[in-house]
C-alpha cells in the first residue's frame, strides 16, 4: 500500500465520523423533551430543582420509600370510599402480607421436617457380601444412617457373638432398630 492511498483512506474515515458526530448533535434532544418524555413514563422529580428521578416501580407514578418526600401530596380526602384511613390499610396489607408470608415459611419447614423425618426412618437395604467382616458392616450402617457409632455396633456384635454368623443377603433395616434387632436379622439366630 503506497502513502498516498493511505492518507486518502484515512482522511475519508475522518471525515465521514465528524458527519456522523455533527448529526447525532443536531438530533439530540433538548432537557424540557427530556423531562416531558419522563412525566409520560411516570417518572417524578426528587427535588423541585428539575433533577428527574429515574427510579421507577412497575405501576405507573409510583415513587420508591426514600422518594416519599417527592410525592405528590393528597390534598382532597385520606380516606378510602370506604371511610377508613388509607394508610391504616396499607398498613394492615403489610401486617397481614407478613404474616401469611411468615405462616407459609413455618409451613413449609414443618412439612420439610415431616418429610426428612419419614425419609430418615423409612427402611433401608443393606447388602452384605460373602467374607464381609463386621466392621466394614458397621460403618455402612453409619453411612446409611441406621447407627450413630459404628465402632459401638462393631464392639457389640464381638461382645455377644455375633460377629462370627453374619450371613450374606440383603435386609432391610431402619434407624428405628435396636443393635439386637439388627444383629439378630443379619446372622443366622434371625433364620427360622
Amino acid at each position: 500500500m503506497d502513502k498516498k492511498s493511505f492518507i486518502r483512506g484515512f482522511g475519508i474515515g475522518v471525515i465521514f465520523t465528524v458527519a456522523i458526530l455533527g448529526i447525532s448533535c443536531l438530533l439530540r434532544t433538548s432537557d424540557s423533551e427530556t423531562i416531558s418524555r419522563a412525566k409520560k413514563l411516570g417518572m417524578v422529580f426528587k427535588n423541585e430543582d428539575s433533577k428527574i428521578n429515574f427510579s421507577t416501580t412497575a405501576s405507573k407514578g409510583a415513587v420508591s420509600a426514600d422518594d416519599a418526600s417527592a410525592a405528590p401530596k393528597e390534598t382532597a380526602n385520606p380516606k378510602g370510599s370506604d371511610g377508613t384511613d388509607k394508610n391504616d390499610k396499607a398498613d394492615a396489607n403489610n401486617t397481614d402480607n407478613t404474616a401469611k408470608t411468615n405462616t407459609d415459611k413455618k409451613e413449609y419447614e414443618d412439612e420439610k421436617k415431616k418429610l426428612q423425618d419419614n425419609a430418615d426412618n423409612e427402611k433401608k437395604k443393606l447388602v452384605i457380601n460373602d467374607g464381609d467382616w463386621s466392621g466394614k458392616i458397621s460403618s455402612e450402617l453409619k453411612n446409611m444412617g441406621i447407627i450413630d457409632d459404628a465402632d459401638a455396633f462393631d464392639k457389640y456384635l464381638m461382645d455377644n457373638g455375633y460377629s462370627d454368623t453374619i450371613n450374606s443377603g440383603i435386609y432391610d433395616v431402619s434407624p428405628d432398630d435396636t443393635f439386637n434387632e439388627i444383629a439378630e436379622r443379619i446372622t443366622e439366630k434371625y433364620k427360622k
